[in-house]
């Protein structure tokens, strides 16, 4: 590989948050590691989080149109690319036990996300950033009254996409 070639790859994978080799967009993870991690990951943090029986959902009561869903998404932007990488993006909200805020489960949620070993930056708007060590990203937005969380993967080959997989509507943190 060229020098000129490997800054440009390192540019493209630093710019899109994902893993990329030293090939620029050559995939690191399989699509079924992709969705298994992203399900470990989230009942980690429910796991984590500081109350007893903490709940993600896809969900929130009494809002339907709140639904979250699995979203494939290209990893370079480019969909007309028939052989460009996917990563699969997956939200779940946060649901608040009655004596806790968004504002105080946000912090709880970074510091659960700290503990496992993600690199957590907080903007100042309360929005928070997460880098794990192996390529997965965690966004916690800053929504007054609701915790909504998206982690998302590196990237997997375009060809093992599997839009018909099973994703948990409910995850509950275990003691």
């Amino acid at each position: 590989m060229t020098p000129r070639r490997s800054i440009a790859s390192l540019v493209v994978c630093l710019g899109t948050l994902t893993a990329c080799t030293d090939e620029g967009n050559s995939p690191m993870v399989s699509n079924d590691e992709a969705h298994q991690q992203i399900i470990t990951r989230f009942q980690e943090l429910a796991d984590g989080l500081s109350w007893p029986g903490a709940t993600l959902t896809v969900e929130l009561p009494g809002l339907p149109n709140s639904e979250q869903t699995p979203n494939p998404a290209p990893c370079n932007g480019n969909d007309d690319d028939p052989d460009q990488p996917y990563r699969w993006q997956f939200a779940m909200w946060v649901l608040l036990p009655a004596d806790t805020d968004a504002a105080r489960a946000r912090t709880a949620t970074a510091d659960t996300l700290t503990a496992a070993g993600w690199t957590v930056t907080t903007s100042g708007r309360g929005v928070i950033d997460g880098t794990g060590f192996d390529g997965y990203t965690v966004n916690v937005l800053a929504n007054p009254d609701t915790v909504p969380v998206s982690i998302s993967s590196p990237c997997f080959p375009k060809t093992q996409l599997n839009r018909a997989m099973q994703w948990p509507r409910t995850i509950t943190g275990q003691p």
